[in-house]
């Protein structure tokens, strides 16, 4: 193990509001961006769920919009101080769910405790800390204000 090593593993999330073409109407998706310092090339395929379990035991299934396949990258080490710290590489993804407003409803009032997102490679499952779960509350909610 080596302590300046950087294992990059994330999940982060936005909110996408998409014009339709040919229409006045608009459209908004979920969308999980993934990165795995580690494994293979990983797909997330056009209909696949991720499962978001709430802390009450509610599940909120949602399907993918469209397939997305992983990207490889390669970050180079850098020298910080008289320390170096190596690179990492890894699989990087974005996950695209499209949302109702009843979802975007259901999201915004509930507390998050789990998020499970499949992909060709495995689910790949996230416990979600609290805090970061009112963070993803009152990110919906300044969101939900503005449509």
């Amino acid at each position: 193990f080596n302590k300046f090593s950087l294992v990059l593993d994330y999940l982060s999330f936005r909110i996408s509001k998409i014009s339709l073409p040919n229409s006045t109407g608009v459209s908004y998706s979920l969308v999980f961006d993934i990165a795995k310092g580690y494994g293979s090339d990983f797909t997330i395929e056009k209909g696949s769920a991720v499962s978001i379990k709430f802390t009450d035991g509610k599940i909120l299934e949602l399907s993918a919009s469209l397939q997305n396949n992983s990207q490889y990258f390669h970050n180079s080490g850098s020298q910080i101080g008289t320390s170096y710290v190596s690179g990492s590489s890894g699989y990087q993804a974005s996950a695209w769910y499209n949302l109702s407003m009843d979802e975007i409803e259901t999201l915004k009032v509930n507390d998050i405790a789990f998020i499970r997102i499949n992909t060709t490679e495995a689910p790949f499952d996230y416990e979600i800390k609290k805090k970061n779960s009112e963070s993803i509350k009152k990110a919906l909610g300044l969101f939900a204000a503005k449509i």
